[in-house]
């Protein structure tokens, strides 16, 4: 399916909304291991909290661009309805990856 949007936390200081993206696991790790500067890398939000998919792309480029006219305010209490603590919905996504490349 066609990846809609998501949050990337939890830094108190910075939300980051991604784009529409069918790669989760890449994007995701591109966040993480900070590959190229920009919003993420500066205020290191690193964390998955929160993702919505969709079997269209024109539905999930829609939505991501309804969920960018939101305030700050209404963005957390979407994510905190259904990730309360803000967990890292990634957790665990790469540990079947060892450090030379090959998968366990």
């Amino acid at each position: 399916m066609t990846r809609g949007t998501d949050a990337i936390g939890p830094n108190d200081a910075a939300c980051f909304q991604g784009k529409c993206c069918g790669e989760d696991e890449r994007r995701v790790f591109q966040h993480k291991a900070h590959t190229s500067a920009g919003f993420t890398d500066t205020y290191n939000v690193t964390n998955l909290v929160y993702a919505e998919r969709y079997g269209s792309v024109t539905r999930a480029i829609s939505r991501e661009k309804e969920l960018k006219k939101w305030r700050r305010e209404k963005k957390v209490a979407l994510i905190e309805a259904v990730n309360p603590k803000w967990r890292d919905l990634s957790y665990g996504w790469y540990d079947r990856y060892r450090p030379d490349g090959k998968t366990s």
